[in-house]
C-alpha cells in the first residue's frame, strides 16, 4: 500500500494539533521549563546559583546569608581568604591570582553556600609587567598595575603562611542569643 506525502503531512498536522490541544486542556502539566528545575534543594542554598565570583587583586567582595554560618572551609587560601565578619555576613578578600573556592557551613555542618573564586588581573585597566630576573638580587619577576587615569602599583598579597589577622567585632557579642548565636534581631 503506497501512502501519499499528503497523508504524512496530514498525519504529522493531526499529532501536533492533538499535543497542543492536550496540553492547553492541562493534561501535559510539565512544560520545558519545568523540567529543567531541581525537585528539591538544600535549604538556603540554591546549587543551580553557584555563580563564580570575579576578583582583582584590589577589591574585596560582601556576601550576606540568609542564616546564620559557623564555619567557612576554603580550598586554597593562598588564592583567597574567606571570612565571617558576622555569622550572616562572608568577607572575601583576594590572594594571588588563581582559582579558589570555599564552602559556608551553619552550626550543624550543612552547606550553607558553595562557590568558586577567581582572582585575576586580567581585566580591563591592568597591566602585568614581566621583567626577566636572571641572577639579579632584589628583582621582582612581575609586577602589577591598575591604571584607569595613570598607572599605580597593585600589591599581590600572599597567604603561604596562612597567617590573616582579624579582629572580632564587639558589637556582635552584644547581640548573642543564649545559645552564642547571632540571630540577626538589631534594632
Amino acid at each position: 500500500m503506497k501512502r501519499s506525502a499528503n497523508h504524512f503531512l496530514l498525519s504529522g498536522l493531526f499529532c501536533l494539533l492533538a499535543c497542543v490541544a492536550a496540553y492547553g486542556a492541562g493534561f501535559l502539566p510539565v512544560s520545558v521549563s519545568d523540567a529543567r528545575q531541581p525537585t528539591a534543594l538544600t535549604s538556603g542554598y540554591n546549587h543551580n546559583e553557584n555563580s563564580i565570583i570575579r576578583l582583582t587583586p584590589n577589591e574585596s567582595r560582601i556576601l550576606h546569608l540568609n542564616r546564620n554560618a559557623t564555619g567557612v572551609i576554603v580550598t586554597n587560601p593562598a588564592h583567597a581568604g574567606v571570612f565571617l565578619d558576622t555569622p550572616r555576613i562572608l568577607v572575601i578578600v583576594p590572594g594571588r591570582p588563581g582559582a579558589t573556592s570555599f564552602t559556608v557551613l551553619d552550626r550543624d555542618g550543612q552547606e550553607i553556600m558553595r562557590r568558586d573564586v577567581i582572582v585575576s588581573e586580567r581585566q580591563n585597566k591592568y597591566v602585568r609587567v614581566q621583567r626577566i630576573c636572571a641572577g639579579v638580587s632584589g628583582c621582582v619577576p612581575s609586577s602589577v598595575y591598575y591604571c584607569p587615569d595613570g598607572c599605580h602599583e597593585v600589591s599581590m598579597v600572599g597567604r603561604d603562611r596562612g597567617t590573616v589577622s582579624v579582629s572580632p567585632r564587639p558589637s556582635v557579642a552584644a547581640h548573642q542569643d543564649d545559645d552564642g548565636f547571632d540571630d540577626g534581631d538589631y534594632e
